[in-house]
């Protein structure tokens, strides 16, 4: 039996959510309202590029994938 993908929820909310296809995920950043730049992950308490805080920023949703490298 298949699970129903849709009611997956998401393990870190601050880091990813389901992506509109049911099927993937987009990783959350926050884009600096200083610097414009995006950091990652979006709660990070400041801008990686400029240091400046981002605790009010806007949150940018990008499409995930990648390679899992270590596993601890």
């Amino acid at each position: 039996m298949t699970p129903d993908l849709t009611t997956l929820q998401p393990l870190r909310p601050t880091l990813y959510r389901l992506a509109a296809d049911g099927r993937s995920l987009d990783f959350l950043f926050a884009q600096c309202p200083q610097c414009r730049q995006l950091s990652f992950p979006a709660n990070a308490p400041g801008c990686m590029h400029c240091g400046h805080a981002i605790d009010a920023s806007a949150q940018v949703a990008r499409p995930g994938g990648g390679t899992l490298l270590e596993l601890t």
